[in-house]
């Protein structure tokens, strides 16, 4: 893979890269290969982390602000997210006409950020939204034998999830940010922004199928050192749609008895709570790096009669079936004139298209 001279790529697929002892090399230091070769011995992957591993457990003794992460907008502007509350998942039955994304439009005495220059002179910010969805599984099981309703499958109500756009913002200038909780607030964050239009060197990250075991946190660790200016995951985020609702794994017979990828979507639901654990991980660096998200097939998860392999598949059918990565990402579509999964940016000297054939 051939770059323009001054564009770094930090480039680790599949969490693969990540025990990799190796420099990352850039056009920087003169003309030459700009990629890193697959490793195969790296390829057989690693198991999920636990969901009690203090990587994916929620820390809210001090704030239950979480889950902050930054999404790249354009040259002046992000978003900076991050989830308030308490998720709920449970059997109890769920109104269809709660299913999906509900966004609210909160004031600037509410949950808005400080931001800043300098980390001593943080100023609030504009006022932001609150976005709350709801997957809903009627007509799913918890057993993967057995008629429906055996084994009922949980009802996912998500955290609050709060979205304030930052603007007027500098070109390659270091910010500081702070978000508020129910109650406390979040440490001091920072990032910095990438050169302006046009403009080089800047050094762009380069991630995919990152998931939540040993390989993927090392993977954020190791991205997060390379000084990225602004990331990109094309797709794959959490591997959620590798779980019954009750968080049970499924199993299709991959070696070493690990999950494997699920169907186009999993005929069987999908775990919410791996994307909550998900956000927690990556918090490393998206909350440092502004990202420019993707989905790919694993984020597209169902409702109702889901089965992907039948005609009951609500959520493929009414626009919801990228319920959970378009509630946790404000998908900056409009100023290319495109579409929540169909958009492109301009990030430095790179015009950027993210698009999804699923």
């Amino acid at each position: 893979m051939l770059l323009s001279a001054g564009l770094q790529l930090a480039f680790l697929l599949l969490g693969s890269f990540a025990s990799a002892e190796r420099e990352l090399l850039s056009t920087t230091d003169g003309p030459g290969q700009t990629s890193i070769n697959w490793l195969a011995a790296l390829g057989t992957g690693s198991a999920p982390i636990d969901l009690a591993d203090p990587r994916l457990a929620a820390n809210t003794a001090v704030t239950d602000a979480e889950q902050i992460h930054l999404t790249f907008v354009n040259s002046t502007a992000v978003f900076v997210s991050w989830s308030t509350g308490t998720a709920q998942n449970t059997a109890a039955p769920v109104s269809l006409d709660q299913i999906g994304t509900t966004n609210t439009t909160v004031g600037a005495a509410n949950y808005t950020v400080k931001f800043g220059t300098s980390p001593t002179a943080l100023a609030a910010s504009q006022p932001g939204y609150i976005s709350t969805y709801k997957q809903v599984y009627t007509g799913f099981t918890n057993s993967t034998t057995g008629a429906y309703n055996t084994n009922p499958a949980l009802n996912y109500t998500s955290q609050s999830i709060h979205h304030v756009q930052l603007s007027s913002l500098q070109p390659g200038t270091k910010y500081y940010y702070q978000v508020p909780g129910s109650y406390g607030a979040s440490p001091t964050l920072n990032f910095t922004m990438p050169p302006a239009v046009g403009n080089y060197p800047m050094t762009l990250g380069v991630i995919a199928d990152v998931g939540q075991t040993s390989n993927s946190s090392q993977t954020w660790a190791r991205m997060a050192a390379q000084n990225v200016q602004v990331a990109t995951l094309v797709g794959d985020w959490t591997y959620a749609d590798d779980y019954l609702t009750n968080g049970t794994t499924v199993y299709y017979g991959f070696p070493n008895n690990t999950a494997s990828p699920a169907l186009f979507p999993s005929p069987i639901g999908s775990y919410q709570p791996r994307w909550d654990s998900a956000m927690r991980l990556a918090q490393q660096l998206i909350g440092y790096v502004p990202m420019i998200p993707n989905s790919g097939n694993h984020e597209l998860e169902p409702l109702l009669h889901g089965n992907y392999f039948t005609t009951q598949k609500f959520g493929l059918d009414s626009g919801l079936q990228f319920n959970s990565y378009l509630s946790r990402f404000p998908i900056p579509y409009f100023q290319s004139g495109g579409q929540s999964l169909f958009y492109s940016v301009n990030v430095g000297p790179v015009h950027m298209v993210r698009c999804t054939s699923k």
